[in-house]
């Protein structure tokens, strides 16, 4: 019955879809209003991400949503947008959910040369998918986030950026067991850049990110977490980089540089030291118009986070991220897009007599879109992911999982 309702629902979005008309787009000088719509039928071979017994399933993903946009003269514009995630699993209705994904962002700029640029994402959901350091993955976890930024400069002599920069990012968990991963960080930066060329600039840049496990010095987690155990830290980071202009063939950023990760305690609960580290770091991605049709972009990361697993033997990993992708165009309306990413997380300070804790994940994706027409564009994808860990002792986090999807976007 079930299957049977996913095909009719289906079945009818998409006829939505082929009688629409375009008229829906709305235009106030200088303001566009986009209203927009996804639908996709995708298949899981492992929707709970397990090492053994990995159980598929099948769901339909509605996607509205709607996109506002200002652009003044330079530097100057306001953009806005909502869209929501509403995904039915066919077999497992009780993990069905919803994904709410606002944002805002601005832009002012003088002609003197001072400017201000602000931006905030708020994310809120209880997908299976983890957050952005993979705790819970393969869990239906109640949470939410939100990261505002803010940065003022001052460009003077033609040549010369001088910036301040601010982020908060705020975590919140719905479970009390899963509250000793609320955390609320603040992150300072400045930063100073020379133009070298007319599309290159070369920066150094200094950032302090102090990090606050709220429920852990409440004692809310209770996880024995106190004041006096909690993971809090601060992150002392330096870099130095090229920063490529957007109208070049090759335009991004490289920035790598040293952090050091500083805890305020001594001990965690189980009165295992906190140990401070230090390793090289790097943000860095890379866009390269290999032809008219064909952009490949490269990606590499590396970070100190947070441990994701409770009771565990090391309060913090090394998350290193490379990756590859490619858009090709194939005549005037199939576009092809391939990626493969390499990702390795190096679990640091261990207490001894335990093994190492790292794990490597692959992930590998391909799929076109098809423009139907300027509106209306058909997707197929196929992703693959696998998780392998470097001990045999850990082998319960391994997981290979893949996901095939289908679907048609409209954007009027």
């Amino acid at each position: 019955m079930k299957k049977q309702y996913c095909r009719q629902l289906l079945i009818l979005i998409v006829g939505i879809f082929l009688a629409a008309q375009p008229v829906f787009a709305m235009n106030f000088g200088k303001i566009d209003v986009t209203p927009m719509i996804n639908v996709s039928a995708q298949h899981y071979s492992n929707i709970f991400y397990e090492s053994d017994n990995a159980q598929d399933d099948v769901c339909l993903k509605v996607t509205p949503g709607v996109l506002i946009g200002y652009l003044g003269s330079k530097g100057n514009y306001l953009n806005a947008g909502y869209s929501v995630d509403l995904v039915y699993f066919n077999d497992y209705s009780d993990n069905n959910y919803q994904t709410h994904k606002p944002f805002v962002s601005l832009g002012l700029e003088s002609p003197l040369g001072l400017y201000l640029k602000a931006d905030d994402k708020y994310f809120s959901t209880q997908d299976l998918y983890g957050t952005e350091d993979q705790y819970g993955v393969g869990e239906r976890t109640k949470r939410w986030h939100n990261t505002a930024d803010v940065a003022v400069g001052y460009r003077f002599a033609d040549r010369y950026t001088l910036e301040a920069q601010y982020r908060n990012y705020l975590q919140r968990f719905d479970q009390i067991s899963d509250e000793w991963q609320d955390r609320n960080d603040n992150r300072y930066g400045v930063s100073f850049a020379v133009k070298v060329a007319p599309k290159t600039e070369v920066f150094a840049q200094y950032r302090m990110t102090v990090a606050d496990f709220d429920s852990q010095n409440d004692s809310v987690a209770n996880d024995a977490f106190t004041s006096q155990t909690s993971m809090d830290y601060t992150l002392n980071d330096y870099f130095i980089g090229v920063r490529l202009a957007a109208t070049a063939k090759i335009n991004g950023e490289i920035k790598v540089g040293w952090g050091e990760k500083e805890y305020d305690n001594a001990f965690d609960p189980n009165g295992i030291a906190y140990d401070d580290e230090s390793t090289w770091i790097a943000e860095t991605r890379l866009n390269y118009q290999m032809l008219q049709r064909t952009l490949l972009t490269l990606h590499v990361y590396r970070e100190y986070k947070p441990s994701v697993y409770k009771g565990a033997p090391s309060s913090s990993y090394e998350d290193t991220v490379a990756g590859l992708a490619l858009k090709q165009g194939l005549g005037n309306q199939i576009l092809m897009n391939l990626g493969a990413q390499w990702r390795y997380n190096n679990y640091v300070n261990e207490a001894e007599g335990l093994p190492g804790k790292d794990f490597t994940i692959y992930d590998l994706n391909a799929g076109f879109e098809l423009s139907v027409n300027s509106w209306l564009k058909a997707e197929a994808g196929y992703r693959y992911q696998t998780k392998a860990a470097g001990d045999s002792q850990y082998d319960e986090y391994e997981y290979d999982a893949s996901i095939f999807s289908i679907g048609l976007t409209a954007a009027y």
